[in-house]
């Protein structure tokens, strides 16, 4: 959760986008983006009567604010989902 509040203060300041750049060639922001789509699994688990705990809500949650604010950059780089979990 510290870890992704980081990394969008990071890539809210760079301006000329070197960081965006810099992470999505070498494959940390496609990561980033698959891995809420693998995600989906733990969150539907915690719809159940004994959910685990909250913890996996608090990462996804961090994961999708940082997405959200970067998302034209992510749109604009070529990063895209996964094909797999396009069925979802």
């Amino acid at each position: 959760m510290l870890a992704f509040a980081v990394l969008d203060m990071l890539l809210s300041v760079d301006s000329q986008k070197l960081w965006f750049n810099h992470l999505s060639s070498h494959g940390y922001i496609q990561h980033i983006v698959d891995s809420l789509l693998q995600d989906d699994d733990t969150l539907r688990g915690m719809l159940t009567h004994q959910p685990e705990p909250l913890r996996a809500l608090y990462i996804f949650q961090s994961k999708i604010v940082c997405a959200s604010f970067h998302s034209p950059y992510i749109e604009t780089s070529g990063l895209s989902t996964n094909k797999k979990y396009a069925h979802r």
